[in-house]
């Protein structure tokens, strides 16, 4: 089974500015900035993206993230997150079902405020 995050913050910028997402796990980029994934914006200053996660991730039960700001195209060092460490816990594999599930994550810059939706799509819904 396949895991697959979507992660959105309504977050303003410093002109020029984008936000990145990174993590624990590899496929978070290893909290390597330069490994990190962007995210786009969108009117409201909302932003995402999709990952899609190795097995590593699923394995260790989940993993650790947070949200940087960062003008990437000059020298600027980024802005992390002030907050404690976000932990996303991805749920066990169940055997019986197959497919995708995606894990919809809504974040609030330095806030614990998080709403998280887990939903299991068929193996033909989430394309790579």
């Amino acid at each position: 089974m396949a895991y697959v995050s979507w992660f959105t913050i309504q977050h303003e910028v410093a002109y020029g500015s984008g936000l990145w997402v990174v993590g624990s796990c590899r496929c978070m980029g290893s909290w390597n900035v330069y490994e990190a994934h962007p995210l786009q914006w969108r009117p409201g200053h909302v932003w995402s993206c999709r990952v899609r996660h190795q097995d590593e991730c699923v394995f260790d039960g989940g993993f650790e993230y947070k949200y940087i700001e960062w003008h990437r195209h000059q020298d600027d060092a980024p802005q992390w997150e002030s907050r404690q460490n976000r932990r996303l816990e991805l749920p066990a594999e169940d055997e019986a079902h197959t497919g995708t599930r995606v894990v919809k994550t809504n974040d609030r810059w330095d806030s614990d405020f998080t709403i998280r939706e887990f939903t299991l799509f068929p193996p033909s819904y989430v394309r790579e």
